[in-house]
């Protein structure tokens, strides 16, 4: 039986086709971003490190790639089950390097580029750990859950005005 990852590390080695480019990695606690790194020749090397340990047991991260005007590029997103078995480290080498095509995001059904990474798991949960839904379902963070406090008072707001 496979177990869930409770925390990746991520390595970001690169990214062609733009002159600016920032790397935000979404999943954990907080949000991590890359620096924007400006290269003339359109192929950004970030060479930047992130260590992802979501608070609960999360099916996916993600890493959505954005411009310098903080326009959505495109985003990779990491099945984290698919980690399973555990491997050691890479040694970033080449032959190790993971080349991802850019996924559709909500702000650009159309990306264009690659993103090139490391990505192994420094820890899992208990086996047997079932997954909530990383980016898919669920709620976004504006919204209110029915039965909530923060629903009941936009419910009591609504009716006084």
């Amino acid at each position: 039986m496979s177990r869930l990852p409770r925390c990746v590390k991520i390595v970001v080695h690169d990214a062609p086709q733009t002159r600016k480019w920032r790397v935000i990695f979404i999943g954990g606690e907080k949000k991590q971003a890359t620096g924007i790194v400006d290269e003339q020749d359109g192929f950004p090397r970030w060479d930047c490190e992130v260590l992802i340990a979501p608070p609960k047991p999360v099916d996916n991260v993600r890493m959505l790639v954005v411009d310098g005007k903080e326009r959505e590029v495109g985003q990779v997103i990491i099945n984290l089950p698919d980690l399973w078995p555990p491997s050691p480290p890479p040694s970033l080498v080449t032959s190790q390097l993971h080349v991802r095509e850019l996924q559709a995001t909500k702000h650009n059904p159309t990306p264009c580029g690659q993103l090139s990474f490391w990505i192994w798991a420094t820890d899992y949960w208990p086996e047997g750990t079932v997954p909530i839904s990383g980016s898919s379902g669920g709620h976004s963070a504006k919204q209110a859950i029915k039965g909530s406090l923060s629903h009941l008072g936009a419910a009591l707001k609504s009716s006084q005005q």
